[in-house]
This record gives structure tokens, C-alpha cells and sequence, in this order.
């Protein structure tokens, strides 16, 4: 089974033991709908996974209306994890 999660770039940068997830879903379609964040993400340890960036992304984040890069990533397992799933908001 496929995980698909979008991380941004800013949070990226300043979570390096973790993987900041904004959205995530097993269907690769709906994931692509995603268009906002709220600024506040679901943390993978990054030991946990691995990640394949698959396609450019760019969220707008909800409070300021800010344009946020980042990218569309399928998750690998490196570990035996129980992963969450977050609401998708479009």
C-alpha cells in the first residue's frame, strides 16, 4: 500500500530529526488537491521512514495567506510503525 504525505520546505529545514507532515492520504489524486496548511504538522521521526519526493507542490498557509513550497512524497517504511492519518483540507 502506498502513503503519500506533503512536507514544506521551511519545515523541513527546521525539523531534521522529523519528518513535518501537512497532509496525508493512501490516494494519490486527492493528495494533489490539497491547497492549504494550517502552519502546524503532524511529526514523523524520520527514523521511522524514508521519503521519495515525487512532484513539486506549494500550499498557501491559513492564518496569513502565504505561499508555501514543498513537495508531494511517498513514504517507505523503515521500521514497524503505526502511522496516523491526518484530514485532508482542501
Amino acid at each position: 500500500m502506498h502513503r503519500y504525505v506533503i512536507m514544506l520546505d521551511y519545515l523541513l529545514r527546521a525539523n531534521p530529526n522529523h519528518w513535518p507532515i501537512s497532509a496525508s492520504s493512501d490516494d494519490l489524486a486527492e493528495i494533489k488537491k490539497v491547497r492549504q496548511h494550517d502552519g502546524a504538522p503532524f511529526l514523523e521521526p524520520r527514523v521511522n521512514c524514508s521519503m521519495d519526493r515525487k512532484a513539486d507542490i506549494s500550499l498557501i498557509l491559513s492564518r496569513t495567506g502565504e505561499a508555501n513550497p514543498g513537495g508531494i512524497y511517498e513514504t517507505r517504511a523503515t521500521r514497524d510503525t503505526v502511522t496516523r492519518s491526518l484530514p485532508i483540507d482542501s
